[in-house]
């Protein structure tokens, strides 16, 4: 068995010690060869990466939601796209929100006079 030998250019405190021991422990299996690399993309049968595909992986969530699937197909204008998205999950953003983000709410139809 073969130990990894790195030169550092200052010296470990105890949290770095471990750190660097873990990360040896997980290197322990690794065995180097004269043999090419492949690089195997797990997340898809072929092992073939796609941008598209990892664009899925991370924004799946678990559910397909068909609603939002429609409406980002849909023709709309991207504004009106994403208030409906907030809409729907239930994201608008409160009055309260709103001001404790120091954005000044109009008065509408006389609310907030007394």
């Amino acid at each position: 068995m073969e130990e990894w030998v790195v030169d550092f250019r200052w010296p470990f405190g105890p949290r770095e010690v471990r750190e660097w021991d873990q990360l040896l422990a997980k290197l322990d299996p690794v065995r180097l060869n004269d043999q090419k690399d492949k690089a195997v993309w797990k997340l898809e049968s072929k092992g073939q990466y796609t941008t598209r595909l990892m664009y899925r992986f991370l924004t799946f969530r678990g559910v397909n939601d068909r609603r939002a699937a429609k409406l980002w197909k849909n023709k709309l204008p991207m504004k009106i796209r994403v208030f409906l998205r907030q809409t729907f999950h239930n994201r608008l953003p409160t009055g309260l929100a709103l001001k404790s983000k120091m954005y000044q709410l109009p008065t509408l139809w006389g609310a907030g006079k007394h």
